[in-house]
């Protein structure tokens, strides 16, 4: 039962860290866009 709940908990934290991740790809993206607009100007 213990190890479940670790598992389960470990499960929860790889999802929140996907999360995240797609977040920061997402800010990177979006500064990527500006730049190219700037040089583009």
């Amino acid at each position: 039962m213990v190890d479940f709940n670790k598992k389960m908990k470990s499960l929860k934290n790889f999802d929140f860290d996907i999360s995240v991740q797609k977040k920061q790809v997402q800010i990177l993206d979006m500064i990527f866009q500006q730049i190219l607009l700037n040089q583009w100007k």
